[in-house]
C-alpha cells in the first residue's frame, strides 16, 4: 500500500515540477515569446529528457538506457531546477512544501535508490 502510494506520489511531483518550472516561465517579465520559450518550452524540454533517459525496469521501456546514478542525477537535477525556478518565482514557501514531500517522498522510496545505485 504505501509502495503504491509513493508510487503515485513520485507522478504527481514530476508533474508538479513541470508545473513549477512553467509558472517560473509566465512570470517573467519579459516579451511574450520569451514568457512561452519558459512557461511551455523548458518544461516540455524537462519533460522529455525524463521520458527518454530511464533505466531498464524503472518504469517504461528506455529510449535511451542510462545507469542508475545517472537517472537519480537527472531526477535531482529537475527537481533542484524546480525548486531554485520557484525561488526565483517569488514562490518561497511553495519551493520549501515542495522540497518537504520530495525528501519525504525519497525517504519512503530509499530501497529504489539504493537499487538504481547499484545498476550499472
Amino acid at each position: 500500500m504505501l509502495q503504491a502510494f509513493n508510487l503515485a506520489l513520485r507522478f504527481v511531483l514530476e508533474l508538479l515540477a513541470l508545473v513549477a518550472v512553467g509558472y517560473w516561465g509566465f512570470t517573467l517579465s519579459a516579451p511574450l515569446g520569451v514568457r512561452l520559450l519558459g512557461g511551455l518550452g523548458l518544461p516540455l524540454l524537462l519533460a522529455t529528457a525524463w521520458a527518454v533517459f530511464r533505466v531498464p525496469g524503472d518504469g517504461g521501456e528506455p529510449i535511451v538506457v542510462v545507469s542508475g546514478a545517472a537517472r537519480l542525477l537527472l531526477e535531482a537535477a529537475v527537481f533542484s531546477i524546480a525548486i531554485a525556478l520557484l525561488l526565483a518565482a517569488g514562490a518561497p514557501r511553495l519551493a520549501g512544501a515542495f522540497t518537504l514531500v520530495l525528501l519525504l517522498h525519497y525517504g519512503i522510496d530509499y530501497q529504489r535508490v539504493a537499487v538504481l545505485l547499484r545498476r550499472a
